[in-house]
């Protein structure tokens, strides 16, 4: 055994000397694997014995920040890797571990269309100054955190850059991903370019290559394949091959369990961009399929949210089994989401946009019942913030398209709770379920079997 252990020393010695890396002090070495364990207490021991043999250095300030990070205890990362610029003002790992920092107390890792935008301007400062030294840390999950970034600030031209030179070095399906979505919307900027659109499309074939079951992929491909369906923009000539590709992607990122949670962001997710598109290429089905899948992130979102403004308020109430409060008094859900108050805003306009979307697809499929939910839950929403003038407009606008929805249902009762909310004015359809009905040949029929489900008290 003692023979076996000199003569792995010596042929890890010879292999650094080859590699002109000097000799490494076992207790830096041992650190390093105890890191990969987060094994906080080991490495700290082995970092005291290193300082008491070798003495402080730059090594020892990024090992300390490094498992304070895994940790969560960004004071002290902060601490010991400012410590290791003081000593290298170019040291590219401590620069890139500061990035990561920033990146995670703002809570990036769980930004989300319907959350307000985090602060970034730290952890970018951090991730570029990292990338233009002249031997820069070459880390993957700083370049896809830095166009994580630069995509939800809209900045696709900076973020196309950084991905660029991430497929270069280690090409995944993620960051192609991330290339086909700067050029997507690049595209979108730029009055429908198609060269854009082209360039997206071959991107996302190189991801689909790498990783098939991506529902990210497929639903990406769904938003490009319409975009190409309507050159211009234009729906009055849709074309209709690019119009059925699309119909297959997106029933495609269905099955895969595409959602709300995203790799790469933006203000509007997939699921809502790709029920819009799909209303606008009269695909109605496949919009209230895409709308009703992020009804079902928003809504529990919405839930939590209801719940974390009644903590805030300090109101007596019962938490429900899938919901719990942390230490610094914020609702956590099951997926361990911390439900911050200030979403409150983002929270309700991205329920409110899917509302009312799913609101009008539906009446236009005569589903009813699903038509009047949707619409209930727009008026909720409106009616939470009464003294914003486009709230008022919207508000009289949805009183007037739940009415004969109601009334459709026999729900004659709560019909007239909604008239008298708007004073009683006579209603004139625009798009009704009469309508709907005589552009499918059908007349239109209560509905039979289902039940209206009550909103009151929720979100």
């Amino acid at each position: 055994w003692d023979l076996e252990r000199r003569t792995a020393i010596k042929q890890m010695l010879t292999a650094e000397k080859k590699a002109a890396t000097g000799k490494k002090s076992p207790y830096l070495r041992a650190a390093g694997f105890c890191v990969e364990l987060y094994a906080t207490q080991l490495v700290e021991r082995a970092m005291t014995q290193e300082l008491m043999k070798n003495g402080d250095s730059e090594e020892l300030r990024v090992m300390l920040g490094r498992i304070y990070l895994h940790n969560a205890q960004y004071e002290k990362c902060r601490q010991h890797l400012n410590d290791a610029l003081s000593k290298d003002k170019k040291c590219a790992v401590a620069m890139t571990l500061l990035g990561h920092c920033a990146y995670m107390e703002a809570d990036w890792q769980r930004y989300r269309c319907d959350r307000v935008l985090p602060p970034y301007k730290e952890a970018v400062q951090y991730y570029e100054k990292a990338l233009q030294q002249k031997s820069p840390n070459i880390e993957m999950l700083q370049y896809i955190r830095l166009a994580r970034i630069q995509i939800a600030a809209r900045k696709y031209q900076e973020a196309t850059d950084v991905l660029h030179r991430a497929c270069k070095l280690q090409p995944s399906a993620t960051t192609w991903l991330g290339v086909a979505i700067c050029h997507f919307h690049l595209g979108q900027l730029q009055s429908n370019n198609a060269k854009h659109f082209e360039i997206a499309e071959e991107a996302l074939q190189e991801a689909a290559i790498l990783d098939s079951q991506n529902a990210e992929v497929w639903g990406l491909s769904c938003l490009i394949s319409l975009a190409q369906s309507m050159p211009g923009g234009k729906v009055e000539n849709v074309y209709q091959p690019k119009a059925e590709e699309a119909v297959t992607s997106l029933r495609q990122a269905l099955l895969l369990g595409l959602s709300l949670s995203e790799s790469f962001p933006t203000q509007a997710s997939i699921l809502e961009q790709a029920g819009m598109m799909m209303n606008k290429v009269s695909r109605f089905a496949e919009s209230a399929a895409a709308i009703r899948r992020a009804l079902d992130t928003a809504e529990v979102t919405a839930e939590a949210m209801h719940y974390a403004l009644k903590v805030e308020a300090g109101d007596a109430f019962t938490m429900p089994d899938h919901l719990t409060v942390n230490k610094e008094g914020l609702v956590v859900m099951q997926d361990g989401t911390v439900i911050n108050p200030n979403n409150r805003d983002a929270c309700n306009n991205q329920l409110f946009n899917l509302c009312k979307i799913h609101g009008d697809t539906s009446e236009l499929l005569n589903d009813m019942v699903s038509a009047a939910n949707s619409y209930q839950k727009v008026i909720e929403v409106l009616q939470k913030n009464p003294n914003n003038p486009s709230n008022k407009t919207d508000l009289d606008l949805y009183l007037k398209k739940i009415v004969p929805v109601l009334e459709t249902l026999g729900k004659s009762k709560e019909a007239a709770k909604y008239k008298k909310l708007r004073g009683n004015e006579a209603y004139t359809p625009g798009r009704t379920s009469s309508a709907a009905s005589q552009k499918s040949g059908t007349a239109s029929k209560p509905a039979t079997g289902k039940t209206l489900k009550s909103t009151t008290g929720s979100h």
